[in-house]
């Protein structure tokens, strides 16, 4: 029987997509160090990507060439995710969990989460997968706030 794709399935070699936004492997792994990226690994440590991984790659690559975001820049704008907003978490927990206070990293970089679901397989959690369209969401957001802003300033009062 042949398993059904869909879009996190992991199926692309690392190679592939490294070619396919013009970049060397080492890059790819520069973003998994980084903490952008999550790949799948296989028993061989082998990475595989899936559909909505190269979603991801595509918007990190576009914030680097296109936006003139660094990397830093990119997991800072995936630190602004309120994860505990995303996914259920008592007052308690929020209050004393790392990613709360942390604004440097993204919640799945931080070891000492205490997420209640947190099992630390963090491909597969909701915040990670969705952090990239809330990230576009934010982004677009604070562009059009950034307009209004221009706007009033020049505007007489």
């Amino acid at each position: 029987m042949k398993q059904q794709l869909n879009a996190r399935t992991p199926r692309y070699p690392i190679r592939d997509v490294a070619k396919r936004f013009d970049l060397s492997n080492a890059t790819l792994r520069k973003y998994e160090r980084a903490g952008l990226l999550i790949p799948f690994r296989k028993t061989s440590q082998h990475r595989l990507f899936s559909e909505e991984d190269i979603r991801r790659v595509d918007f990190i690559v576009k914030a680097i060439r296109e936006d003139g975001l660094n990397l830093e820049g990119v997991r800072r704008l995936m630190a602004l995710l309120p994860c505990w907003e995303l996914k259920p978490c008592t007052i308690k927990n929020k209050e004393n969990c790392p990613a709360f206070h942390e604004y440097k990293n993204p919640c799945w970089m931080i070891e000492e989460t205490l997420c209640p679901h947190n099992s630390r397989d963090c491909r597969n959690c909701q915040v990670y997968r969705q952090s990239i369209e809330n990230v576009k969401y934010l982004k677009e957001y604070m562009i059009r706030s950034n307009r209004k802003g221009d706007r009033s300033k020049y505007e007489k009062h």
